[in-house]
């Protein structure tokens, strides 16, 4: 009964957690709704008078759907208080032990329902069909026509896909995307990355707010990376020379740093940038040079930080007053210096100059091949071929270096090989393709 007591605490304490964390969710979709008005806004003001009408009905549209999510987060936030208010007031010494047991496991119950409906808050995504001047949401349906994941011939086993540009197109068209590990206990992971010191995978658990450590081979948990300054760890970078692990805190707005012993080293958060501060980072990437790529992502740009002082070196996305990234959410770097980036609101992926210059453009929004719907992460071969995770049409598209579609494979599901939303994706040296499903919660290995 004592430890009963105890635990009543530890439901109280966790109620309080996940109104901070809820809190957290609700300004990201505010922040969500703004871009969304301000992409609106733009594409408008550069179609004829007669757009004005369909303008003003998506705006109302955007604006009802952020009452509706406010809506669901106030009746979240009564009942947390409401819970809150019954375990404080409840005098558990003055009842006798059944009741006790009865009341507790009434509270866990209460408790563990309203912590799920958090966890699952604010999942529905609106799309802004800049093309179409629409809105969408993300699962109004997906296509699942992909390109079949047996292997054909053409590819021999022993040959070096990695020879040349020919090798590579002829083992990614050859190879059968089916996974050798599909891993499902990951609390709604974001980024993963591959360390360089130790092969291990790391990922970005965004409701555990922590860094978890997967042993590939063992299939197994192998270490924890935390810290109570980290809210929402979202990408994963790892610096080689410097020994050195870079996490992006979406809701700190901040760039934490790590040894590769998974001590907290320190915590960057753009100083010195030209147009204020990083709000709501997500991707990241470690240049050649060991400058820090970052997609500001609530401030539609790119930023290019010095590592150790976190002081700005430069920007990508801004031109005059105007920017041409709409919420990045994914970088890479290629060993040429490129930098590729996910223009998620956008349905493209753009490269560019380590100046900003735009050099090449991929996509546009729909389910064809080639076309995106929410591109929402990216990685880069050692080649530097370009594999997009394409969030919304449930699959992955590989890309040659000038933008040639090379292959297709996924599907809507939650089978081998198949993926709700992928929200993390990295490539090894040795082309093992690894993604994580931020819907399915779960780690794929191909």
């Amino acid at each position: 009964m004592n430890e009963l007591e105890e635990k009543l605490l530890t439901l109280s304490n966790q109620l309080e957690d996940s109104l901070t964390r809820l809190n957290h969710k609700v300004d990201e979709a505010h922040g969500r709704c703004n871009q969304l008005n301000e992409a609106i806004k733009q594409a408008s003001e550069e179609k004829i008078a007669n757009v004005r009408r369909k303008e003003e009905y998506l705006l109302k549209d955007v604006y009802a759907f952020r009452l509706e999510e406010d809506e669901s987060a106030k009746a979240l936030q009564h009942k947390i208080a409401e819970l809150q208010s019954t375990i404080d007031s409840t005098k558990f010494r003055h009842v006798d032990e059944h009741q006790k047991v009865s009341l507790f496991m009434n509270f866990h119950r209460n408790t563990s329902k309203i912590l799920d409906d958090i966890s699952h808050w604010g999942e529905t995504r609106k799309i802004f069909d800049s093309d179409n001047f629409k809105l969408e949401e993300d699962n109004e349906g997906l296509n699942s026509e992909v390109e079949e994941s047996q292997a054909r011939n053409g590819f021999r086993i022993g040959n070096n896909p990695l020879e040349n540009t020919d090798a590579l197109i002829t083992y990614y068209k050859t190879k059968s995307f089916i996974p050798k590990l599909q891993w499902t206990k990951s609390p709604k992971p974001a980024g993963v990355a591959v360390s360089p010191w130790s092969n291990n995978i790391y990922i970005a658990a965004t409701d555990s707010q922590m860094i978890l450590i997967l042993n590939r081979q063992r299939a197994k948990i192998i270490g924890k990376i935390q810290t109570a300054e980290m809210l929402c760890p979202h990408g994963i970078a790892f610096s080689k020379n410097r020994k050195e692990m870079y996490v992006t805190d979406k809701w700190k707005h901040c760039i934490h740093v790590f040894s590769s012993f998974g001590d907290y080293l320190r915590s960057l958060c753009s100083k010195g940038c030209t147009e204020g501060k990083i709000r709501c980072p997500e991707g990241i990437a470690v240049s050649p040079y060991d400058e820090l790529v970052v997609c500001d992502t609530g401030n539609d740009r790119v930023l290019i930080l010095d590592p150790i002082t976190g002081v700005q070196r430069g920007s990508i996305g801004w031109l005059g007053m105007r920017t041409v990234l709409n919420i990045p959410t994914s970088v890479a770097v290629t060993e040429d210096n490129k930098i590729i980036v996910a223009d998620t609101g956008n349905h493209r992926v753009k490269i560019f100059n380590k100046d900003g210059t735009l050099l090449l453009e991929i996509g546009s929004i729909g389910r064809n091949k080639g076309q995106f719907r929410s591109a929402e992460v990216i990685a880069v071969d050692p080649l530097g071929f370009i594999l997009v995770g394409d969030a919304g049409n449930s699959r992955i598209q590989i890309f040659d270096r000038s933008g040639s579609l090379v292959r297709v494979f996924g599907g809507a599901g939650y089978g081998p090989g198949q993926f709700k939303w992928i929200s993390g994706i990295a490539v090894t040296p040795q082309l093992d393709i690894i993604t994580t499903d931020h819907k399915s919660r779960s780690l794929q290995i191909f």
